[in-house]
């Protein structure tokens, strides 16, 4: 549980002193509005994907990534911890990328927040579906 609380006050401080104009190590740029927004909606729909991916295995579903799999096998809590931990930490490093190389990259690197917020919303919406369907 300590280690789930750390990575959320570690991430939930580094969005508000962003947002405050307080400089953060590790160089992430300062972020805009339409960022903090695609961060939130990316934790947002990463914490409705753990439920529902809970809840459809304790419905008899079967989790099909087999790293994700393996922690399930701990319990729900591990499962959820390593879930938002993976996702804060893809966020993390794209900022990163986004303040090396800013506009200079060939991808924006928006690109990448927006391609990982559809896919989420795609497999919410899939699980969704399942949940109704079963």
């Amino acid at each position: 549980m300590k280690r789930i609380t750390y990575v959320v006050a570690f991430y939930g401080m580094l969005i508000r002193n962003k947002c405050r104009n307080v400089n953060v190590p590790n160089g992430i740029s300062q972020l805009g509005s339409k960022t903090v927004a695609a961060i939130i909606l990316i934790v947002a729909l990463t914490i409705a994907d753990t439920v529902l991916t809970l809840e459809l295995v304790s419905r008899g579903a079967k989790e099909l990534n087999p790293v994700m799999r393996y922690y399930l096998g701990h319990g729900p809590l591990m499962f959820f911890g390593v879930k938002y931990l993976l996702t804060c930490t893809s966020v993390l490093l794209i900022l990163m990328l986004e303040s090396a190389y800013g506009h200079q990259s060939v991808v924006p690197v928006t690109a990448f927040l927006t391609f990982q917020l559809a896919a989420l919303a795609l497999v919410v919406h899939w699980q969704l579906y399942l949940y109704f369907g079963l």
